[in-house]
């Protein structure tokens, strides 16, 4: 897996067009199972073939059952600046419901490894709305996490997609999940521990100290360009996204016999305007409307700024020439967001000059 990786980038940096390179970021999947000189060797190959920045931010996903001391110091020395480690939750009921490999002590073990090595940005996943979390107990979780020193938290509310375990479980009434009441007080302490421990609540599921923000994730949520290698893994350049097969065996099979098992699309003006909405109405600076209307305002203003009347007045405030949710609206933020979007029958792609 790690040479047809490698085999990828050598295809398709050329894309970027020399551009620098920001962040790196070794995730989805579980890479910390590989060994610390396969994850230098990722890291490294970029740098053959493009700029990276002196201070790029290179972050490793690991889960806490995966580390150990030795592990971090391996990694940290091949170049990973930034953890980031799916905790998903304190309480062992929680993640016995998760069907996590890891109990809450070893999670707290790998928040104090990763200090004692040395890592200054750590970022850990948690959820919120699970079955058995009470109130009082996700903000001791929140409260025990920030004294770790944790610079960045991402927390995520409990969904059931369709066709998962967990779905399938409630259907046949094997289990229940808290209502969209809890979840949404539990999200409203979140909130409220950003304000009172000096967090920056700066997208609607991303917290971070001041000067921690996800580098990496930003870029997503702005519309800069990035590559994806892997199984699964998404790419976008300049209007064109792309993305490689799941299956393993077929990802390998079809790289190993030189070529890429891709699917591609070219986005339309208006999943270009969604998606524009949709990101930056996550983020804590919202839409700069001046912004908006220099890219979208002439094909789709009207239709904006009639959908926007329609909504509660209680989740979205203009200020400063800026379209921003408010704490209420952040909680609604998919929702709101598919409000205004333009649908692509309405509105084809205008016709070139």
């Amino acid at each position: 897996m790690v040479n047809c990786l490698v085999l990828e980038w050598e295809k398709v940096h050329h894309v970027l067009n020399g551009e620098q390179v920001n962040s790196i970021y070794l995730g989805g999947g579980t890479p910390s199972i590989l060994p610390p000189g396969d994850i230098k060797r990722l890291i490294d190959v970029v740098g053959t073939r493009n700029s990276v920045r002196s201070n790029a931010e290179i972050t490793l996903e690991v889960n806490p059952d995966d580390v150990s001391s030795d592990f971090l110091a391996s990694v940290c020395e091949a170049g990973v600046n930034r953890l980031s480690i799916g905790i998903q939750s304190l309480n062992d009921e929680s993640l016995r419901y998760m069907n996590r490999a890891h109990d809450s002590h070893m999670a707290r073990q790998s928040l104090s490894m990763a200090q004692s090595t040395g890592f200054h940005r750590i970022s850990v996943d948690l959820m919120f709305g699970l079955p058995h979390l009470t109130d009082l107990e996700w903000v001791d979780s929140l409260n025990e996490i920030a004294n770790f020193g944790v610079s960045h938290i991402s927390a995520y509310g409990l969904t059931l997609e369709p066709g998962t375990v967990w779905h399938r479980r409630v259907q046949q009434k094997k289990m229940s999940v808290p209502d969209e009441e809890t979840s949404r007080t539990q999200y409203q302490l979140l909130m409220d521990f950003a304000d009172q421990r000096g967090y920056r609540h700066y997208e609607v599921s991303n917290l971070a100290l001041p000067g921690m923000e996800s580098e990496h994730n930003s870029a997503y949520w702005k519309g800069t360009n990035y590559l994806g290698m892997g199984p699964s893994a998404h790419s976008y350049v300049d209007g064109v996204r792309w993305w490689n097969v799941s299956n393993n065996v077929r990802y390998m099979r079809s790289i190993r016999g030189g070529d890429l098992p891709q699917t591609s699309e070219v986005l339309t003006l208006a999943n270009r305007h969604n998606e524009y909405v949709m990101t930056r109405l996550r983020m804590d600076t919202g839409i700069d409307l001046a912004e908006y209307n220099t890219l979208f305002g002439a094909y789709f203003g009207r239709d904006f700024r009639r959908s926007l009347q329609n909504i509660n007045p209680d989740w979205v405030y203009s200020g400063d020439g800026r379209l921003i949710l408010t704490r209420e609206g952040r909680f609604y933020a998919d929702g709101i967001s598919a409000s205004l979007f333009a649908d692509d029958s309405t509105y084809p792609n205008p016709p070139k000059e």
